[in-house]
């Protein structure tokens, strides 16, 4: 798999590669590319680099022009080409290197070829075959070929600004012209250099293009590029000039041409996209928003030859909201042509073909359906005979059916005419400034009652004119004419290929012209669905509901008959016939005979009258043979009236009904589709077959209608009808995935509701927090960019491939390093970004810049969005949560303002009543339980209420303790008052790095007052427990201080020599080693080490710095056994990691078992490194790693 940036020049020096890399010899080098004329300017190019005339080393073949010869080495061709060329030779023998070029185009050819190649690999182990795509998607390339490697080449060298409309410069005008012009003319006061412009089609193309003349720009020369020019009207692109091009393009100069010199590219952000409607079996062209890749590679245009500028006439919001890729063709158009071609090859199904995508499954029915219509395949879709034939014919397969029928009707001679016209762009011109000449030259040649039978003129007076005319007068000929003499020429080609396929099927071609109604009967047979018949309002009703008008160049266009049949519908400002003809309807009833409906016909169920009913006519694709009227179904179709009643009323819910089980299952359908937007994907099915059979097991054959149903259920108890989710789904709902998809968020103990959106179009598409007004406070400071859990995988993958190429190459394959990275990290770290950048450093061992991801942008499912409301009313939305608080803080702090009337504050003594476990508090409307606590404000203490109780309870502990040494103030001072002068002047000077004096005695207070009167007891919220714990314990107080007072002083002697003598260790045989006891010192050490030590365990840090001290002695004799004691510490540490990380660290108490286990970990240490020393208690790695096991 190629990946190149565009302009990279992997289309022309791939093919080059090959040859020098000795291939080309045993057979050629295939080079595909997606339009001709792409095929055609490459092949030009490759053999211009080559110093080879075009023919010679170097090839192209596109259809009906062919210039390869027996001397090629490189064969330039359209993915079309090579696809029917698998019909000749299934091996591809002729080739032995094949380079499918534009892959990321995802056409209907190129899935296909890439499809065909998956299995050829495995039969042709020597073919080379190289994918190239633009940098869109390719992972999936490579995934689809057995995880081949991608071998990426830049392209761009020189930096690209983009600049949005609205955004970076004013949008002027609401005129899609004027907003071109107004970016040109930016363009030109920026600086020199050529321009692209892109525009959805022609005709917009001729817009710009007259506004722009009209300017009266200086030094500038205008310039159309599209893919039905002229050769040599593309070449202008190409060629150098003094003045400055601007170049006026559809998306064909996207990827398939490669323009030179573009410094700015001015984008629409539209382009005419096929489309095929499933429903009403239309391929349309609108114009549509393009993805955020395509858009992408128009910016890719500029910046080739210097810093280039995008002027994007839309919003970065617009472009942030569009899909990220162009959704593949075969995902979005009709695929009768590759089911033919499939069956004619003797390949597996379509089903079970390996496309990249697989198209959707109502595609493949239609391309079926179509086929049964042509007689192409039988009703259990195998190929006919007349299949067979039809494969044979290198045609779209209606035109090919048309050729077939036509040697039926002795008409082969005018159909050969009209198919190869069909087949190519239409040879006559309307240039805009000569549109009405062009129309008086046309008119001569005007039928009066069909567009086809105008082609048969216009092909009798070209023949009459080519026998005796030079070419250049016949080119002045056609030009007189406004006719393409390159098209006429084409046409002229494909009617000769044509004519010598159907003399290899020895059919046989009709000397004498043939009837008006036999040449259109057999057209019938390939157009039967383009049949239409007028309204009162001259709009035709087509096939399915379809409605059209007739092109204002048809010959039909002011003569409006009854009946009209056309080749091409299509749908661009309007849904137009485009070449028409006038027909009867016998001629339909002959040609289809075999579709017709004869019956009742089109039954739906009717709401208003609770009943199903129908049309009684003679249809054929919904349109009306012979007339109609409504009708009760039931009385004509009783067993398909109850079909149709279960399948529309009952599982569709299409009935108006207050019945109780109806009630109850449309709420059970409502829930599913619920937690289908929660997970973002269909795994959950309403399985509409199911539900049908439910109904049908359960309801009588009479039941088939409202009426009949509540007569039914008159006297019986309906919970025999309520569904269940068995009944319904496909999948099972786990606990397990609603659980990755919360209804509900928990917040410092409040609940908040969550809800899901599944629409990638709109802007709150994913999980949407919302937050009662009054509880905005809670959530203002929380971290949200984990999401859930649901999509942390998801996010993770997406930051992973938003790195800079250098981060993201270590990181390979990213869904699996996604997922394990997912299991590994700790909202307890930080940010996701945070948290992820530390699993990264850590896993690749590479230092990660910290601003890799500060200008990512997430699409909007991964973030978390945020909806206040208040009284059921919408407040404000949006995805910063501190945004949202600060545009509400004035309201907000109204109804937080007031103290509560249990709040104080200046606290000395224990004189207020007892506090309550909760205290309940109204804010706003919503009344919510709060925790009072006293808080330590140091020279008192106050009440204060806590939204968390675990908050509340850290708070109220060291609360409880200022409030203990205010009671003992006058014992606090003699302590200090009696410390020796030699031991506060060494406490001072080792206390130092860790704070002041008056710090260390404050705490080492508050140590005493908690070990003595709080920990280890119950929680205190009475005054009478408050003075009981101080009678029982007062009277050891100064003891324990004076105690604890040795104690810190010892220990800050025996850590000064620790330190000392682990530097001097820093070039020991054993760095690890060294870096260890450094660690174990750091985490013994933080700043407020006294208070977050229990006094039973700092009373131990003697024994654990002694601990340290002899395993320096011991290290350089004991290398191993000191290795292996490691390897058991590390052991237990990763366990204790894993479980510390998934909590909150500031929510933990120093008593929590968690933090505890961290002295036993010391205790460990002694027991490997300083056994001499005995430990406290018993530990060993299995117990420690038992106990682990028990902490939840």
């Amino acid at each position: 798999i190629v990946a190149g940036a565009t302009g990279s020049g992997k289309t022309t020096q791939l093919p080059k590669m090959c040859l020098e890399a000795g291939l080309g010899i045993g057979g050629l080098i295939g080079h595909t590319q997606p339009r001709r004329i792409a095929a055609r300017t490459v092949a030009m190019r490759i053999a211009d680099e080559l110093q080879t005339p075009l023919g010679k080393a170097v090839g192209f073949q596109v259809r009906f022009s062919d210039t390869t010869s027996e001397d090629n080495y490189i064969k330039i061709m359209t993915d079309g080409i090579l696809l029917s060329e698998t019909q000749e030779n299934r091996w591809l023998n002729q080739y032995d290197c094949l380079i499918i070029d534009e892959a990321h185009e995802r056409s209907l050819n190129i899935d296909f070829l890439l499809g065909y190649l998956k299995k050829l690999i495995t039969k042709r182990k020597n073919i080379k075959v190289i994918i190239t795509s633009a940098t869109i998607d390719i992972e999936r390339f490579s995934t689809f070929f057995n995880d081949a490697p991608i071998i990426e080449i830049p392209g761009k060298t020189y930096p690209v600004l983009v600049q949005y409309m609205g955004d970076d410069f004013p949008k002027v005008s609401d005129d899609p012209i004027m907003q071109v012009v107004q970016a040109v003319e930016l363009a030109c006061q920026h600086g020199p250099g050529d321009i692209l412009i892109f525009q959805s089609g022609e005709k917009e193309i001729r817009d710009v293009i007259e506004m722009l003349s009209s300017q009266h720009l200086k030094n500038v020369e205008l310039l159309p590029l599209y893919s039905r020019q002229s050769n040599a009207e593309q070449q202008k692109v190409f060629q150098r000039a003094s003045k400055r091009k601007i170049i006026v393009t559809t998306n064909v100069a996207e990827t398939s041409l490669t323009v030179p010199n573009i410094r700015y590219v001015i984008d629409s952000g539209l382009a005419r996209i096929s489309r095929y409607n499933y429903r009403n079996k239309l391929q349309r062209l609108p114009i549509e928003a393009i993805s955020q890749a395509s858009a992408d590679q128009r910016m890719g245009r500029c910046g080739r030859v210097g810093p280039g500028i995008c002027y994007r006439l839309y919003s970065k919001e617009d472009y942030q909201s569009r899909p990220l890729y162009t959704e593949p063709e075969i995902l979005r158009t009709n695929l009768a042509a590759v089911i033919l071609k499939m069956l004619s090859l003797n390949f597996d199904s379509i089903e079970t073909f390996p496309f990249v995508e697989a198209p959707d499954s109502r595609f493949i029915k239609d391309g079926f359906t179509l086929l049964e219509r042509l007689e192409a395949v039988d009703a259990h879709n195998n190929i006919t005979q007349l299949g067979r034939t039809l494969a044979t014919i290198p045609i779209e397969p209606k035109l090919g059916r048309v050729i077939i029928a036509a040697n039926q009707y002795g008409a082969l001679q005018e159909l050969l005419i009209i198919v190869s016209a069909l087949s190519i762009v239409d040879v006559r011109e309307r240039p805009k400034d000569f549109q009405a000449d062009a129309d008086m030259a046309h008119a001569k040649f005007a039928h009066e009652s069909s567009d086809f039978m105008s082609m048969v003129n216009l092909w009798h007076f070209i023949m009459e004119h080519k026998k005796q005319l030079s070419h250049q007068k016949m080119r002045k000929l056609c030009q007189q004419n406004f006719l393409s003499f390159l098209r006429v020429l084409e046409w002229i080609e494909v009617h000769e290929q044509l004519t010598q396929i159907v003399k290899e099927h020895n059919y046989k071609i009709n000397q004498v012209p043939a009837d008006y109604s036999l040449i259109h009967k057999a057209l019938l047979c390939g157009f039967i669905d383009g049949i239409g018949i007028k309204d009162e309002k001259k709009e035709y009703h087509g096939a399915r509901n379809i409605k059209f008008n007739i092109h204002p160049q048809s010959v039909l266009f002011k003569k409006s008959p009854n009946w009209i049949f056309s080749s091409e519908i299509v749908h661009t400002t309007k849904t137009f016939a485009r070449v028409n003809a006038q027909i009867e309807t016998s001629w339909i009833e002959e040609v289809a005979e075999t579709l017709i409906k004869k019956q009742y016909d089109e039954p739906y169920f009717e709401p208003k009258r609770g009943q199903v009913l129908a049309f009684e006519r003679g249809t054929l694709f919904g349109l009306e043979i012979y007339a109609k009227k409504k009708i009760s179904y039931e009385k004509v179709a009783p067993v398909g009236a109850r079909h149709i009643f279960i399948e529309q009323a009952l599982v569709q819910e299409g009935m108006i009904s207050h019945l109780d089980f109806y009630k109850h299952n449309k709420a059970l359908r409502i829930k599913i589709e619920n937690v289908e937007n929660r997970i973002r994907k269909q795994l959950i099915l309403l399985d509409e077959a199911k539900i049908k059979e439910f109904y049908e097991a359960k309801l009588p054959f009479y039941v088939c209608s409202v009426q009949s149903l509540e007569k039914y259920l008159k006297d019986k108890p309906h919970s025999f009808l309520y569904l269940n989710e068995r009944d319904i789904l496909l999948n099972e709902i786990t606990n397990e995935l609603l659980e990755l998809y919360p209804a509900k968020l928990k917040i410092k103990d409040q609940s908040f509701e969550l809800s899901y959106i599944f629409d990638p179009s709109q802007e709150t598409d994913g999980v949407t927090l919302i937050v009662p007004f009054e509880m905005l406070k809670y959530i203002k400071d929380e971290d949200f960019s984990w999401v859930i859990p649901g999509l942390l995988e998801e996010k993770i993958d997406f930051l992973i491939r938003a790195l800079p190429k250098k981060y993201r190459i270590l990181f390979v394959p990213i869904p699996e390093v996604a997922k394990k990275a997912k299991f590994s990290l700790s909202s307890t770290e930080g940010t996701l970004q945070k948290a992820l950048q530390h699993y990264l450093e850590t896993h690749s061992k590479n230092s990660i810049d910290k601003n890799s991801w500060e200008n990512v942008i997430f699409p909007a499912h991964l973030l978390m969005h945020f909806q206040v409301i208040k009284e059921g009313k919408v407040l404000a939305q949006g995805d910063d949560i501190n945004q949202l608080y600060q545009s509400l803080q004035e309201q907000y702090l109204e109804i937080y303002s007031s103290t509560a009337p249990i709040e104080r504050e200046n606290i000395t003594q224990w004189d207020f009543d007892d506090l309550p476990n909760e205290y309940k508090v109204k804010r706003g409307n919503l009344d919510f339980i709060c925790y009072p606590a006293l808080v330590d404000m140091g020279q008192s203490v106050s009440i204060k209420l806590f939204d968390e109780h675990k908050q509340a309870h850290n708070y109220h502990r060291l609360g409880l303790a200022r409030l203990y040494l205010l009671t003992l103030h006058d014992a606090c001072k003699n302590i200090k008052r009696n410390i020796l002068a030699q031991t506060k002047k060494s406490l001072v000077k080792h206390y130092t790095p860790f704070g002041s004096y008056d710090e260390l005695m404050d705490h080492l207070l508050l140590a005493c007052a908690l070990n003595l009167f709080i920990d280890e007891r119950p929680p205190i919220f009475s005054k009478k427990e408050f003075n009981e714990n101080l009678t029982r314990s007062h009277a050891q107080f100064v003891l324990v201080a004076n105690q604890t007072i040795q104690l810190i002083e010892k220990i800050f002697t025996q850590y000064q020599e620790v330190q000392a003598c682990l530097q001097r260790k820093n070039n020991s045989e054993d760095p690890q080693a060294v870096l260890d006891m450094k660690g174990q010192l750091e985490s013994l050490f933080p700043k407020n080490f006294i208070l977050q030590t229990p006094l039973l365990w700092l009373r131990r840090f003697p024994v654990y710095l002694k601990a340290i001290e002899l395993r320096m002695e011991k290290l350089q004799r004991q290398l191993a056994k000191d290795k292996q004691a490691r390897v058991e510490i590390d052991a237990v540490r990763k366990v204790y990691l894993s479980k510390f990380s998934s909590k909150d660290k500031q929510s933990l108490s120093v008593l929590d078992p968690l933090n505890i286990f961290q002295w036993k970990m010391e205790e460990l240490r002694v027991s490997l490194f300083a056994q001499e020393l005995k430990t406290i208690e018993p530990v060993s790695k299995v117990r420690l790693l038992k106990i682990l096991e028990n902490i939840d």
